[in-house]
């Protein structure tokens, strides 16, 4: 099994939620209107992988798609949440506190502070440019002086 993974409708089907999902993301939608799961996924996806390459202790995997597995759980209740929120549906307790252990998470991938697993196929660390470097040019004459300048 991989250890970064992208979130599909297969898991939204397995969730506590399932029942909520073909609901949401059919209601409130205008003729033609698209289909709002794939931005509502995609956000989660950027909000999750932002947060792990903003630590800058782990590096995200290459495929833009993928989250950590361990993840999963909690990725798939905030697309729910997501489309909830589209749909001006309230939530319940249960997701209020689902929310704020997300935001919670999210801080601590931000900070570095939430194990998360290697990445199967990581992006390229950031390239350090060595060499160079300043040159140190110094004078043995000091032609501006305090005495030289006295008569100014």
């Amino acid at each position: 099994m991989s250890r970064w993974i992208p979130i599909t409708l297969e898991n939204l089907h397995e969730s506590r939620t399932a029942k909520l999902v073909e609901p949401l993301r059919t209601k409130v939608l205008a003729e033609g209107q698209p289909d709002p799961l794939p931005p509502a996924i995609t956000r989660t996806v950027v909000e999750i992988r932002a947060a792990i390459a903003f630590s800058g202790k782990y590096r995200v995997d290459r495929d833009a798609a993928k989250i950590p597995a361990s993840l999963l759980d909690l990725a798939v209740l905030a697309v729910v949440r997501k489309l909830k929120g589209r749909a001006l549906m309230p939530l319940n307790d249960t997701e209020k506190e689902d929310e704020r252990t997300y935001q919670k998470r999210l801080e601590q991938l931000n900070a570095g502070k939430w194990p998360v697993e290697i990445a199967d196929d990581p992006e390229p660390g950031p390239v350090v440019q060595s060499g160079g470097g300043s040159q140190v040019i110094s004078s043995a004459s000091r032609p501006l002086t305090g005495e030289s300048l006295s008569g100014l």
